[in-house]
């Protein structure tokens, strides 16, 4: 995003142009980085060292990256906690991606009105705090996750944006909407740093890989899915209480959920992220 609005204000302008130019051009930088890989590593230089058996040809591959997934979510039965966290980070990237929808919206139809050429601007200014809820996150979620435990702060984050949305996101004002931002962007990096350390805890290492597989699928695809089922109810303008207030409520849901499922599992299998591996008790690893 930021290189977007970075060419928005020296090689193309804003508006429809601008914009159609930007979105072909975001590609490129895939392409680039899926051939960069493709040149530069032989097939076994990234792993995994045991590969099973299967066809060959695109059509053997897509069923071994299938059959990968299906085990990774099979794992995740044991993982429960870890599982638990990727299922509430899912459901967290879903209504994110209703809000970015919504934040886009706001800041290119409603706050800019005809003045295209400010749009690049005021996003600059929700870029820098969303950049800026990404460092303190990884600053702060840490040392908190291991004081009292990654589920709690996990619960934590989901609260503070349940309520940050209806008090600070209600009156539709352009500072405050930033600090909106802000605020989900803690939680959703927190949240994140979260899960990805609960994966690399519970889950064993012959399938760490493919339960990161499952989770980075679910992450993308519950962002994109967000975004397409707030296309067809949010206004023009982006402006839409009644869709604010669900998202927060859903929050709110996703907090009380979470904090159910996996306050029990935590109790059960007497183990966290807080404290070191092997310390389980109730649960075999």
């Amino acid at each position: 995003m930021g290189c977007a609005l970075l060419l928005l204000q020296t090689a193309f302008s804003a508006g429809d142009t601008g914009y159609a130019a930007i979105a072909l051009l975001a590609p490129v930088g895939y392409l680039t980085s899926a051939a960069l890989a493709r040149f530069s590593f032989a097939r076994d230089e990234l792993g995994p060292d045991r590969v099973l058996p299967h066809r060959p040809g695109l059509s053997g591959e897509t069923a071994a990256v299938v059959r990968g997934m299906a085990d990774g979510v099979r794992h995740l039965w044991q993982a429960r906690g870890a599982a638990y966290a990727m299922g509430v980070q899912a459901g967290f990237r879903l209504l994110f991606g209703v809000l970015a929808l919504a934040m886009l919206l706001l800041f290119r139809n409603r706050f800019a009105g005809d003045d295209l050429d400010g749009v690049p601007a005021q996003l600059g200014l929700v870029f820098a705090a969303g950049a800026a809820g990404v460092l303190l996150a990884a600053a702060v979620t840490p040392a908190v996750a291991r004081r009292v435990g990654g589920w709690r702060w996990v619960v934590g984050l989901l609260a503070a944006v349940a309520v940050a949305l209806p008090v600070f996101g209600l009156p539709f004002n352009p500072l405050l909407l930033v600090v909106v931002v802000l605020v989900v962007n803690v939680a959703g990096h927190g949240v994140k740093i979260v899960v990805d350390t609960m994966v690399q805890h519970e889950c064993a290492d012959a399938f760490r890989g493919r339960v990161f597989a499952v989770n980075d699928t679910a992450f993308n695809l519950a962002y994109v899915i967000g975004m397409v089922a707030a296309s067809w109810f949010i206004p023009d303008d982006g402006r839409s209480p009644v869709l604010l207030g669900v998202a927060a409520a859903g929050y709110g849901c996703l907090a009380v959920g979470y904090a159910v499922a996996a306050g029990r599992w935590a109790r059960k299998a007497g183990d966290d992220i807080a404290l070191p591996v092997g310390t389980m008790t109730a649960v075999d690893r």
